[in-house]
C-alpha cells in the first residue's frame, strides 16, 4: 500500500467536504415540496368540509387528490427519516 502525499490527502479532504450535487442535501426544494403537499392536504380537507356543510356531495376527484397528497407527503418524510 503506497503512502499518500500531503497534497493527495488535502485533495481527498476537499472532495469529501464539498456538498453532494445529487440533490440529497437540497433542503430548500424539500421544504417547498413538503409545504406544497401539506397545503394541498389541508385545502382538500377544508373544501370537503365546506361542501359537506353546504349539503353538497364533494366530487370523488377531490378526495382522491387529498389521498394522493397524503401518500406523497408520507413517502417524502419517510425517505428523509431513513438512515443513509
Amino acid at each position: 500500500m503506497a503512502e499518500q502525499t500531503t497534497e493527495e490527502v488535502k485533495a481527498e479532504q476537499t472532495i469529501h467536504s464539498t456538498p453532494v450535487k445529487n440533490g440529497r442535501h437540497d433542503v430548500v426544494t424539500h421544504r417547498i415540496v413538503v409545504i406544497s403537499l401539506g397545503l394541498t392536504v389541508l385545502t382538500t380537507g377544508l373544501c370537503i368540509t365546506i361542501l359537506q356543510a353546504m349539503g353538497q356531495e364533494p366530487p370523488a376527484s377531490l378526495a382522491n387528490l387529498g389521498s394522493t397528497a397524503i401518500g406523497a407527503l408520507a413517502m417524502t418524510v419517510a425517505s428523509v427519516m431513513r438512515p443513509h
